[in-house]
């Protein structure tokens, strides 16, 4: 749900920032719209995710280690985003960013349905065995 009120946010702005540059028909409003609701849909779904997910994977052995990582990889992640925006921006448009952003989340959005499993009701050793299953059929 997260992910799909996003993309829908994204294609909003997308359009109207696409109308704006084509017959200067601007509409604040849902330009403040289309952010609003990106940022209401990221807060309560993918947002927390990188929080709440890694502790549920990774086995206790190695979990203090593994969070550590991925806090890493999400700031340097982040610092990427953000230090690169008015450079793709001005090298896409406008439009073309945020239409990007949006097919970066379609593609999120089918890797998680692919390969994020369901971890509630289910134990640690249940989840190690599935994500050992499905490493090992991969190489």
């Amino acid at each position: 749900i997260s992910l799909s009120g996003m993309i829908c946010a994204l294609v909003l702005i997308t359009w109207d920032t696409m109308m704006n540059e084509r017959n200067g028909e601007h509409h604040p409003i849902i330009t403040i719209l289309g952010l609003a609701t990106y940022l209401c849909f990221f807060s309560f779904g993918l947002g927390p995710l990188g929080w709440v997910l890694p502790p549920e994977i990774f086995s206790t052995s190695i979990r203090s280690k593994a969070i550590s990582i991925s806090t890493l990889l999400n700031r340097v992640t982040g610092t990427f985003v953000v230090s690169s925006m008015i450079t793709l921006a001005d090298y896409l448009t406008w439009p073309g960013y945020f239409a990007m952003l949006a097919v970066v989340n379609v593609f999120i959005l089918l890797f998680f349905y692919l390969y994020l499993p369901e971890t509630k009701g289910r134990s640690l050793e249940e989840m190690m065995d599935y994500f050992e299953r499905i490493t090992t059929t991969r190489r």
